[in-house]
């Protein structure tokens, strides 16, 4: 990131007579009824419809809602924070949140009861946060960059697709003299921000291995040089298990970098690895 101041189509026919209800039909993710207005009528003893004209059935769209259960993780704000590489989007020189693209899933049914299968878990091998100078860090630009890495564990007991990942984190930036003087941003406290398994490009969302970033700062070359900055960004990175109602299974941070002054501007809270 850099800153955070940075409808099938719907059809009439003449249904069936029947006396057991249509099931519902699922397309995208929606729930599909088809209510018979006909037969209403016919069951209350009135005529429905005049002769040769067909009983409309409307359907009714209702949407299913995700029921992800994130008790686990303290995410505090609906805000979001998030630049992953390329990721970023601009406005009056500040990062601004980056939406992700919605996720995939798919599902299977069978004609009798599954077999009893040992539920697998998620498990961890290893997982690494670096804090580091931005790459694009310089006299017109304030950046942090935090790389994530992770290795997950896949075998008898362990399914690496139950492993999700999840930051947390807030900035305060305001700028005290210089051409940008009053510029100033606070998004805290810490909240969800929107990173997952997804944002790894080069690595399968359900695979063993997940690596991503993100950047913190101002846009590249929004500052003046002389541009006496106070910014703070805080995060916290988790990995949990999705087949145990999203318990964390490792955290690293809340970890805080701060760059102030004007160029040459001060890092703290860089180099690390957690």
């Amino acid at each position: 990131m850099a800153m955070r101041v940075h409808a099938g189509k719907a059809h009439t026919t003449v249904p069936k007579s029947s006396a057991t209800p249509a099931r519902p039909r699922t397309i995208s993710g929606a729930s599909v009824f088809k209510v018979d207005f006909g037969k209403r009528a016919r069951d209350a003893g009135e005529a429905p419809f005049s002769r040769g004209q067909a009983a409309p059935v409307v359907t009714e769209t209702r949407e299913r809602m995700p029921m992800m259960d994130f008790g686990n993780i303290p995410i505090h704000a609906p805000m979001r924070d998030k630049s992953v590489d390329g990721g970023e989007t601009i406005d009056n020189g500040i990062v601004q949140d980056k939406d992700n693209d919605a996720g995939a899933g798919s599902g299977s049914g069978s004609g009798g009861p599954a077999p009893p299968v040992a539920k697998k878990k998620a498990g961890i091998q290893s997982f690494t946060v670096k804090w580091m100078k931005g790459l694009q860090a310089g006299p017109k630009t304030a950046q942090f960059r935090i790389e994530y890495s992770a290795t997950f564990l896949d075998d008898a007991t362990h399914d690496p697709a139950a492993a999700g990942f999840a930051q947390n984190a807030f900035h305060k930036y305001k700028v005290l003299a210089g051409p940008h003087k009053d510029e100033a941003d606070d998004n805290s406290p810490l909240h969800d921000d929107h990173y997952s398994r997804a944002d790894d490009p080069d690595h399968p969302a359900a695979g063993t291995v997940f690596e991503s970033n993100d950047n913190p700062g101002t846009v590249k070359d929004h500052l003046d040089a002389t541009d006496d900055i106070d910014y703070t960004f805080m995060a916290e990175q988790m990995i949990y298990d999705t087949s145990d109602g999203n318990k964390v299974l490792q955290k690293k941070g809340p970890h805080t970098g701060t760059i102030k002054g004007a160029d040459p501007r001060t890092y703290t809270g860089i180099p690390a690895t957690l």
